[in-house]
Formats: C-alpha cells, structure tokens, sequence
C-alpha cells in the first residue's frame, strides 16, 4: 500500500524467526522496487537480500550489529576515513 507521501508498508507471514530470511525475497519479487529505498532488520540483514534489492533496482538501509565483528570493523573504518 503506497500513500501520498509514497511510503509503503509491507509485510509477508513467517512462522517464526528463522522463516524471516527466506519469506523476504518473496516480498521483494512481489513488489517494483526500482528506486525505492527498502529498509530492514537485522534478522535478514543478509548478502542474498541485497543482491536480489540492488539486482532490481533498489537502495538499501540494513541493520548491522556488533556480533558481524569483520562487517563492523570495515564499516567503522570507511566512516572514520571518509566525510559524507
């Protein structure tokens, strides 16, 4: 559903939290995302999901969190060493 202000919320049944990663490019594929921008959580902050979001179009927000040691010392380093 996509309002005026071109904001949609979407959401697909997963039967519990392991279910969340595979049920997510269901979502996308259900979808045109070309030039949207697709947020989610850090359950299916994953390498698969976004590939198939840049693959269609897409840009991306992802979650990442502490327990992705290599991700978060080279994401902590690009934001020391760049302005953006």
């Amino acid at each position: 559903m996509i309002n005026e202000c071109g904001f949609s919320l979407c959401q697909k049944l997963a039967k519990n939290k392991s279910n969340e990663i595979s049920a997510m490019p269901d979502l996308i594929n259900s979808f045109n995302i070309k030039n949207c921008i697709i947020i989610v959580d850090a359950m299916v902050t994953q390498r698969d999901i976004v590939l198939l979001i840049r693959e269609k179009g897409g840009q991306y927000v992802l979650v990442l969190k502490a327990n992705h040691k290599i991700f978060m010392r080279l994401c902590r380093h690009c934001f020391q060493t760049h302005s953006f």
